[in-house]
């Protein structure tokens, strides 16, 4: 076939290609900022940056009905001009004419998989932190809007919210990104159930909000002043008109978390290798060694009662303290001490870290004490304990006076050393997956066993993403190439159709591949199921198209 109708052909099918791809992404990338932008999330300048990000990632659905629509359209006129009859006439087979379409389609692959496994994954995060780079920009936008900003359980309502700088960070305290002073506040903490378990209402409030620097996510503070506070768990109020009440921190997570299409090829090639630095493996692996911890201090806790001395290390001086034990019963998740008629419970904070030194208060006698091993909320750090004290006699000595207190709680107490030997955050997530921190008896595999199931889960979870992901983009990818060139073919068998009938089969067949290829992967991504039955049906709409173009092809017959 001569040159000139290959590139007259090319010239055609490549410029109205351009023109669909160019209307296409347009229209949808601003049609995806239409909600962020009526939630105040975008201003003028993020709008168009955001669209501008946006467009790449439309090309892995836009190019195959483009390119589908693009080549039919071409054929489609050549056939009402007896373009192809008289091709035919001088010799000039269907496959020749056929074969500038096929390799416009191989370069559409090849430009579609770089794209998708190398550029498109930077512009899906560029995009996502163009909306949510600034969490408490958003929280502004709602609240003045008068909507709720809900993150996690919890929910936070305004009548103001004002955008600040932030204070200077006291010494040893992280530096805060972002301040924000509210005015008229309520604040909602839900169970899992979704009814209220706290209920904080206060005058004004003050927000911080510090960026994790190995997670992403964001942590935000929020201090309540002059509030009143409802607790649906003890079923009580809390008037607090002259303290402040600080809210646990608010941990919320990155939006560029567990979702395999912001990495390149290159990140999920080292996320298999390293599947520690995937976020959902990460935290999977911090509970897992947060039950493990617990389970074990509640062990260390007993074996040290078991010798009648118990030490402890105070959170707010650091210094070590002693309990005494003269008899003790274990509970669930700890101990309960009880005093004898000749030795009483004695608690007492030392100057150092020596348990022979003297006292440097004085020492708490008490009747009974019950100590419990709490995970720490933040999985991060090792469980503490609380120590509840009743029936207590402090005494002074020197001045021979005692007092009587009914019930005193020390929380957060902290064991002397790390419970597994060194911070949870510092224990490679491969050193679990290697069996290092392995349960070492019946007990402690009970006690792990769900966050251990959960932890291979994430596991299992995480290479059956990154497969899907890698097959969906290669599957995509070939799409292009057979549906530009089932486009022409289509087109090419309708003589006698109107135009129409070859737009709507062009049509239908791109968008059953789409939602095939889709549903192969979420097929694929389910742990209850074998990645392979996914994958067999993503590539099935690959296998589709083969014997669609096969068919159709078959069906032009040889050239008269």
């Amino acid at each position: 076939m001569s040159w000139i109708l290959a590139r007259y052909i090319l010239f055609d099918i490549i410029k109205i290609l351009v023109i669909v791809t160019a209307t296409l992404v347009s229209v949808i990338s601003f049609a995806t900022a239409i909600k962020p932008l009526a939630d105040g999330l975008l201003g003028p300048a993020e709008l168009i940056r955001f669209v501008g990000y946006t467009i790449p990632t439309m090309l892995g659905f836009v190019l195959p009905f483009a390119g589908a629509f693009a080549s039919t359209l071409v054929f489609i006129r050549l056939v009402a001009d007896n373009e192809i009859t008289a091709a035919s006439a001088c010799g000039v087979s269907h496959r020749a004419l056929l074969m500038p379409v096929f390799g416009l389609g191989l370069v559409l692959t090849i430009i579609l998989f770089t794209l998708s496994n190398f550029v498109v994954p930077g512009f899906y995060r560029n995009a996502a932190m163009t909306i949510e780079k600034d969490l408490l920009t958003v929280l502004v936008a709602k609240l003045n809007n008068r909507q709720p900003f809900t993150r996690g359980n919890w929910v936070v309502f305004a009548d103001r919210a004002e955008a600040m700088d932030p204070p200077p960070p006291r010494p040893g305290q992280p530096a805060a990104d972002k301040l924000v002073r509210l005015t008229g506040v309520a604040v909602q903490e839900l169970a899992p159930s979704g009814k209220i378990r706290n209920d904080h209402t206060a005058q004004t409030a003050t927000a911080l909000l510090y960026q994790d620097p190995i997670s992403n996510d964001s942590i935000v503070t929020l201090r309540l002043d002059g509030f009143v506070s409802f607790s649906a768990v003890e079923g009580d109020f809390r008037d607090g008109y002259i303290a402040a009440l600080n809210l646990p921190p608010l941990r919320l997570p990155s939006v560029l978390r567990d979702n395999p299409k912001f990495y390149s090829w290159p990140e999920l090639r080292d996320l298999t290798l390293h599947p520690e630095r995937y976020d959902r493996v990460r935290d999977a692996s911090l509970d897992y060694l947060q039950d493990l911890a617990t389970h074990r201090l509640v062990v260390m806790v007993r074996e040290a009662l078991q010798e009648g001395l118990l030490r402890l290390k105070d959170p707010v001086s650091g210094r070590l303290a002693t309990l005494t034990a003269p008899q003790w019963q274990p509970l669930r998740r700890g101990a309960v001490v009880n005093a004898t008629e000749s030795q009483p419970i004695l608690y007492q904070l030392l100057p150092d870290d020596d348990a022979t030194s003297a006292p440097l208060q004085r020492p708490m006698r008490a009747g009974q004490a019950f100590i419990t091993v709490k995970p720490r909320s933040e999985s991060t750090d090792d469980p503490r304990l609380t120590l509840e004290l009743r029936d207590i006699t402090l005494s002074d000595g020197s001045l021979g006076l005692s007092s009587q207190i009914s019930r005193r709680l020390l929380p957060e107490l902290a064991w002397p050393d790390h419970v597994l030997g060194q911070p949870l955050n510092a224990v490679p997530t491969r050193d679990l997956i290697a069996g290092q921190f392995a349960p070492q008896s019946e007990a402690e595999m009970r006690a792990t066993a769900t966050s251990l199931a959960e932890l291979q889960h994430q596991i299992r979870r995480l290479a059956s993403r990154i497969m899907s992901q890698l097959h969906v983009r290669a599957a995509l990818a070939i799409a292009c190439c057979l549906l530009t060139l089932l486009g022409a073919t289509i087109a090419m068998n309708a003589r006698n159709q109107s135009t129409l009938v070859a737009y709507t089969w062009s049509f239908l067949a791109a968008i059953i591949t789409i939602i095939i290829v889709h549903s192969g992967e979420n097929v694929a991504n389910r742990v209850t199921m074998r990645v392979e039955i996914g994958l067999a049906l993503l590539w099935s709409a690959i296998l589709l198209l083969l014997i669609a173009c096969a068919v159709a092809y078959a069906r032009l017959g040889r050239p008269t």
